[in-house]
């Protein structure tokens, strides 16, 4: 039907039923004409068909009635409308590539909907919202491969410092939410899952953002999660740092003596400004200074008990020493130290120094008693006990009186028993002589060397015997 073309004031105005076409169908308008304008019931296609209006029109505007509308932002609303708003019950929708059904990941899942009571074009009750229900199941996926990711402590220290700091250094740019996304996208050594749930945010993002012009929605900053997750992490990862392993045991270095509050220092911040610090301290030199505490407490359950407390202060010094060095050399303003597996080789020198001299003074230090005792009083004979770091290795009931050396032969590295002997040492004896080849020749330089005479014999002792005892101790001191 053709509308009618009226002359007034000079000029044509579209008057009655008819239909408009514009650029050969992208837009045209069929129905009730008044003043030129659509006015009464007609359809009003945009787009080629993406868009229509039908119902009740005023001056040009649908008054009344329904439309199927394709919006600028990628949604469509299709349902009831009301002086060009959407009123009434209508559904938004919008299409998404590449989803799949919350808990079906192998059904597809191409359009999330909106179904709602609207006024004035935004919702006023809500039916049902797959959009901010997928979106905020994405999100919680996002969240906690994030989570696991920051969070995780079964990785050795260096990895942790080293995923801990990619994290900081993340949020430190202060990116969008879509750069941010992206960034993780991108990133070659966040793991997939992660990676695959920023890949659906990233796709969701503006689409959820855009949906606060319809309906009210909790928007998500991927940076404040960000920043909350390293804050958490810093602080376990601190607590890792400054764990306490011997403590615990009262006669023994411990670790708290020798980082003293340095480590702790770290677990009492909330600020990431000031807990990230904790990451330019190399946790292998943490755990260097560790391993020379146990090694150092290994060492000295072999040490006596009258010498224990010395130990223990001169080699807590030592290694206080080391580690305060190392902590008042931090730099807190340049980059951390990146090295997943290097310490200063001043430390490592240090070490591998520490390791040495104590092992060497361990093997030649002993504590040595000799017990004599006279068996009876109208007696000669006496009894011996010879004692290293407090345990008995020889208890020998009975000593002749007479000139003889008891020879006895201990271990350099436990202090065990390795031989006894006696000798007659009269001059011109010959056991004289087997006790100076016994020295020089089936005693290892090493070795400790014990001589033992009774109390009687001591007494008794001749110029000559003593002239030979002087010459049998230069033969020790030259072997």
């Amino acid at each position: 039907m053709e509308f009618t073309m009226v002359q007034l004031k000079k000029k044509l105005v579209r008057e009655g039923h008819g239909t408009h076409n514009i650029n050969n169908g992208e837009e045209y308008y069929s129905g009730s004409w008044k003043d030129d304008k659509p006015d009464g019931y007609g359809y009003h296609v945009k787009n080629y068909g993406s868009t229509i209006y039908h119902g009740e029109f005023k001056n040009g505007i649908l008054k009344e009635g329904y439309g199927k509308v394709q919006l600028p932002d990628g949604y469509e609303y299709e349902g009831k409308i009301k002086d060009a708003n959407f009123y009434g019950l209508g559904s938004l929708s919008i299409k998404v590539s590449d989803l799949t059904e919350i808990n079906r990941s192998t059904v597809e899942k191409h359009i999330l909907k909106l179904v709602a009571e609207w006024k004035e074009g935004k919702t006023e009750f809500v039916y049902q919202n797959d959009i901010e229900q997928y979106y905020k199941n994405r999100y919680e996926v996002f969240y906690n491969s994030l989570k696991f990711r920051i969070l995780l402590n079964t990785e050795n220290q260096q990895k942790q410092r080293k995923n801990l700091q990619n994290f900081v250094d993340l949020f430190e740019k202060h990116l969008s939410n879509l750069n941010l996304l992206n960034e993780i996208v991108t990133n070659p050594i966040l793991p997939r899952e992660l990676q695959s749930s920023a890949h659906l945010l990233l796709k969701l993002e503006n689409s959820y953002t855009n949906l606060n012009k319809y309906t009210n929605i909790i928007e998500k900053s991927y940076n404040d999660c960000v920043k909350e997750l390293c804050q958490t992490g810093l602080q376990m990862y601190a607590r890792r740092l400054a764990r306490s392993d011997v403590d615990n045991k009262y006669d023994s270095i411990s670790s708290k003596s020798i980082f003293g509050d340095n480590l702790n220092s770290f677990i009492n911040k909330f600020q990431l400004s000031e807990l990230k610090k904790v990451l330019f301290l190399n946790p292998l030199m943490v755990d260097l200074i560790r391993k020379l505490i146990r090694f150092a407490n290994e060492r000295l359950i072999q040490v006596s008990c009258q010498y224990r407390s010395q130990f223990i202060n001169i080699h807590t010094a030592f290694l206080k020493s080391i580690w305060v060095d190392y902590f008042q050399s931090l730099k807190y303003d340049l980059i951390p130290d990146r090295s997943e597996n290097e310490i200063d080789e001043k430390y490592q020198f240090y070490n591998d120094c520490y390791l040495h001299l104590i092992e060497l003074y361990l093997i030649n230090y002993f504590e040595i008693e000799i017990e004599l005792t006279k068996l009876e009083v109208n007696q000669k004979n006496s009894s011996v006990k010879v004692k290293i770091n407090g345990e008995i290795v020889v208890n020998k009931r009975k000593i002749d009186s007479n000139q003889s050396l008891n020879v006895i032969v201990l271990d350099e590295e436990t202090g065990t028993l390795k031989s006894e002997r006696s000798f007659d040492i009269y001059i011109g004896n010959n056991q004289s002589n087997d006790l100076v080849n016994f020295i020089e020749n089936e005693i290892h330089p090493n070795q400790i060397l014990v001589i033992v005479m009774s109390n009687d014999a001591i007494n008794n002792i001749t110029t000559e015997t003593k002239n030979f005892l002087k010459d049998l101790e230069k033969c020790w001191k030259n072997k």
